[in-house]
């Protein structure tokens, strides 16, 4: 004979025991009887799985997690990671109350497609042996964390055994964030030409248009044979200087798609006009782009010589 085990078996956990029996032949009132009796072992056990995932953004056979939503070839505040989680029941026994969360409260994660009602209360958040969930959720990228180079974070799924104990897995998935430092900086002057005496003008601009943040501190080198450093007055942030929000942003710290401006200027001497050479300005900033060169741009005010002698007789 045969007895075909059942789920509610597994999940009660007790001992399935088996008695065949003759009728008594010894004459002492008792059937004759043998018994088998078979364990059953539980093995509550829950399995979460989490992946960043994208598609082929840009057509060149790599999927794109994200740092192409502006095309830019890297990730930018702002921007979102997708996720896929999978939940699933690998023992061999039912849980009840299954539920997925991630550890950082800014991960937004869908309801758990799949669950079934396994213990007839009403409520589709169980899951059988064997049995799978799935859900997908998304997270918007914070400057620090493209300033970190990495985003960590973890899902966890929790369940309770047909014994009332809690079963529980959890994932970690790591994605790397590219980054690409870059400084733009642009001199100018003004006037751009003399032929005497008088100021020079100039203004500096220093752009970050590279994806993580920058605390630059920039130099100011009057160039034309004289060697000499340029107070530079830092006019943002707080002033002129915005982010790209649009609002002051006063930290000291240059933000991607931020510019700070600043001015300072050079008197002009007799002895720079009679010498005849190019007045140029350059301002730089340390290396940022890893070239180990330094980011630099330049101003040139030409001198304009015009020599004149007036000879009068009375």
């Amino acid at each position: 004979t045969s007895y075909d085990v059942t789920q509610a078996d597994i999940d009660d956990g007790t001992t399935i025991s088996n008695v065949a029996c003759v009728s008594d032949v010894d004459g002492d009132g008792e059937d004759e009887c043998g018994s088998a009796t078979t364990t059953i072992t539980q093995t509550p056990s829950i399995d979460v799985t989490k992946d960043a995932v994208g598609t082929d953004l840009d057509a060149d056979g790599v999927d794109d997690i994200f740092w192409n939503d502006d095309g830019s070839g890297f990730p930018d505040a702002g921007e979102t990671i997708s996720y896929e989680f999978a939940v699933t029941n690998d023992g061999n026994v039912t849980l009840y109350d299954v539920t997925l969360t991630d550890t950082d409260s800014g991960v937004v994660v869908s309801a758990l497609s799949g669950l079934t009602d396994e213990d007839g209360d009403g409520s589709s958040d169980d899951l059988a042996p064997g049995a799978s969930a799935t859900a997908t959720g998304t997270y918007t990228l914070t400057q620090a964390d493209i300033d970190a180079g990495t985003y960590v974070n973890t899902a966890d799924a929790d369940a309770i055994d047909p014994n009332g104990e809690g079963v529980n897995d959890d994932a970690t998935e790591t994605v790397t964030l590219p980054q690409d430092p870059s400084i733009v900086v642009v001199k100018t002057a003004d006037p751009t030409e003399v032929s005497g005496p008088g100021t020079i003008e100039y203004t500096v601009t220093i752009e970050n248009d590279g994806n993580v943040s920058q605390t630059p501190t920039p130099s100011d080198l009057l160039n034309s044979g004289l060697n000499t450093d340029l107070a530079l007055t830092l006019v943002g942030p707080g002033t002129s200087d915005v982010d790209p929000a649009g609002e002051p942003n006063p930290d000291g710290v240059l933000s991607p798609g931020e510019t700070w401006t600043y001015t300072t200027s050079y008197a002009v001497t007799q002895a720079d006009i009679d010498d005849g050479d190019d007045i140029v300005n350059v301002a730089c900033v340390p290396d940022v782009d890893g070239d180990g060169e330094p980011e630099c741009g330049s101003a040139t005010t030409t001198i304009t010589q015009d020599p004149s002698l007036v000879v009068s007789k009375s």
